[in-house]
């Protein structure tokens, strides 16, 4: 099913943008306290995307900065140390 979502979504992207989905799926996943990327989280990222972000509040909460920052650091440290030319994705 969430194979077939992307396929769907991936004409007309290029590979920065697909990735992209995929990254803000795995945040929202990440924020929701999921340990995979479901269809919300992709449908939320899509929605983030084509419409911009949703506008809370201009506070960012402690928690959440934490965890975003765990999840960006988790994201470089397997760019680093990745041999390949392959994307690799990694969800927290």
């Amino acid at each position: 099913m969430l194979f077939n979502f992307i396929d769907a979504m991936k004409k007309g992207m290029s590979g920065a943008e697909l990735f992209n989905l995929v990254n803000q799926a795995a945040l929202k996943a990440s924020v929701d306290g999921s340990a995979a990327i479901d269809m919300a989280a992709l449908e939320y990222s899509k929605d983030k995307i084509t419409m911009g972000a949703e506008r809370k509040s201009a506070v960012i909460s402690p928690a959440e900065a934490k965890k975003t920052a765990y999840h960006e650091g988790d994201l470089s440290s397997v760019s680093y140390n990745c041999i390949s030319s392959l994307i690799c994705i990694c969800v927290r």
